[in-house]
């Protein structure tokens, strides 16, 4: 198994690179569960793991937030927040075929930040 950060061989079903010590495995984007690094769907929620969401963030926003904001109904801040946050990091992980520790770098915070984030959507779900 070679690593999409450096490069190196490892051995198969490693979870952590030799040489960079970056994680090995995929994760899902729709649901954060970790995935083999051959998986094709996710074990856990059964969507394609290189499937796309229909959904843009920014259809998103202006349907739910901004056509409330302009029909003088209240949102709710913290929810809109934690809507883009989960939109970013989901289009990283998209971006990077779920290896977090690229999709990390994308976003411009540390991988364990990233891992934390991941783990905190799940427990919400």
């Amino acid at each position: 198994m070679r690593c999409s950060e450096c490069d190196s061989e490892n051995f198969e079903g490693s979870k952590f690179c030799v040489s960079c010590g970056s994680h090995l495995e995929l994760v899902c984007v729709h649901c954060g569960t970790k995935l083999p690094h051959e998986a094709k769907f996710c074990n856990e929620c059964g969507r394609a793991v290189s499937s796309t969401k229909q959904d843009s963030v920014l259809d998103t926003l202006d349907r739910d937030y901004i056509g409330a904001l302009k029909r003088g109904e209240p949102i709710n801040l913290a929810d809109l927040v934690k809507h883009f946050e989960t939109h970013l990091i989901e289009s990283a992980l998209l971006a990077t075929e779920g290896k977090i520790m690229r999709a990390a770098d994308l976003l411009g915070i540390k991988r364990t930040t990233l891992s934390a984030k991941l783990h905190g959507h799940r427990r919400e779900r």
